[in-house]
């Protein structure tokens, strides 16, 4: 009777992730179609969209390592000269 109570609860959480995605889908969707207001909300956009799509960054063909690196681009402009 165990295994069936531990069966329901891999279901139920199956269907939490799945809710969840939906969810994470539904708000990037919404954050990419929004016109951004800054530099900031550019790299915002693209960090978004690289954590989607390549969440490891283990994508290595272009154009992954490209926008990783126009990201990182946009982070230290957006830092400013004296950040470290």
């Amino acid at each position: 009777m165990e295994d069936g109570g531990q069966a329901g609860r891999i279901l139920q959480g199956e269907k939490a992730e799945e809710e969840i995605a939906g969810v994470e889908e539904a708000l990037a969707k919404e954050l990419l179609s929004a016109a951004p207001r800054s530099v900031v909300g550019v790299a915002v956009k693209l960090h978004s969209l690289l954590e989607m799509e390549d969440p490891g960054s283990a994508l290595q063909e272009a154009p992954w390592p490209e926008l990783r690196t126009i990201l990182a681009d946009l982070v230290r402009i957006c830092a400013g000269p004296n950040a470290i």
